[in-house]
């Protein structure tokens, strides 16, 4: 199975299987509605009972595969908008009990593994919707604006500067707030064109094109030895640039003039945060000096009958 889209924006295989005990027109409206409820990509049916390969349908799906047959038959349905090189037929035994069919998916090691949820929309067979993560699982970026300055095109970012460096004025007592202003209007200039800038939604750190180039061979594979030599190159490509990250980010830091900076990347390595705590308030209204002051200053329950005696007075 592949798709045209990139890895950071492909959405897992949703795999919906079934045990149809006949299919007929309202059975295949039933399976249309849990399709596009659920973004499934690959229909599995078995118990069929056709012989005639036109009531084989589903709207939205392509026909990958079946087996004919009045008594048994199977079908596999795949999303229009998806390509594949090859259908599996699915497994039945027949003398199980009204209730999900068991369902087998293989994975590699390092894949995330599968999610399996029973739907119930069907009154004898309950459809098990069958979730296959990613090969590789994008990270969630945060909402927040950076500078990518490991793909930034430095050999433009310099001539750019070199061109408009003659027309920045020159310094003197009177203008260097001007003269500043228009150093940093340059530097933004030059950036916009050369340094990428923007929020990454969704993205894989460490992918370059020899990562896409693995992932593309192991979605077009034709057998299980290909496809599983295809993950292994990538993950161990993967797992190396990550050390080698780690080793450059863990290296850079340093407390000689700052410690911000370094507790700021430990944070980050560490997972902790770095906004305050948030102490509980007690109080309903606004609490001030003088109004702790003035109750400090009076008792609720005072007896005006007690008089102070300094030892040795009658």
């Amino acid at each position: 199975m592949s798709s045209q889209h990139s890895p950071t924006t492909a959405l897992a295989l949703a795999l919906l299987q079934l045990n149809v005990e006949g299919l007929t027109i309202a059975k295949i409206n039933i399976l249309e509605q849990l399709a596009s409820m659920n973004n499934v990509t690959v229909i599995t049916l078995q118990e069929t009972h056709h012989k005639n390969k036109n009531i084989l349908r589903v709207p939205g799906y392509t026909l990958a595969g079946h087996t004919a047959n009045k008594q048994h038959g199977i079908a596999t349905f795949v999303l229009k908008a998806k390509t594949w090189s090859h259908a599996h037929s699915t497994l039945h035994d027949g003398t199980a009990p009204p209730a999900p069919d068991l369902a087998f998916v293989k994975c590699h090691n390092n894949q995330s593994l599968p999610v399996r949820r029973i739907l119930n929309m069907f009154p004898h067979r309950r459809p098990s919707l069958i979730t296959i993560p990613l090969l590789v699982q994008p990270v969630q970026g945060r909402d927040v604006k950076r500078w990518n300055f490991r793909t930034a095109n430095y050999a433009c970012f310099t001539k750019k500067l070199g061109k408009t460096a003659a027309g920045l004025p020159h310094l003197c007592p009177n203008n260097l707030n001007d003269a500043y202003d228009s150093y940093c209007k340059m530097l933004l200039a030059a950036a916009k064109n050369n340094i990428p800038h923007g929020v990454r939604k969704a993205y894989i750190p460490c992918w370059d094109d020899k990562c896409e180039h693995l992932l593309r061979a192991h979605s077009e594979a034709q057998t299980t030895v290909d496809r599983d030599k295809a993950a292994d190159n990538l993950f161990c490509g993967l797992n190396d640039k990550h050390r080698q990250r780690w080793t450059e980010t863990v290296e850079s830091i340093n407390f000689l003039h700052s410690s911000r900076r370094g507790w700021q990347t430990l944070n980050k390595l560490t997972g902790r945060s770095t906004t305050p705590a948030q102490y509980p308030i007690t109080a309903q209204c606004p609490i001030t000096a003088n109004s702790i002051l003035l109750s400090n200053g009076y008792f609720p329950n005072t007896d005006k009958d007690f008089n102070r005696k300094s030892p040795g007075t009658a």
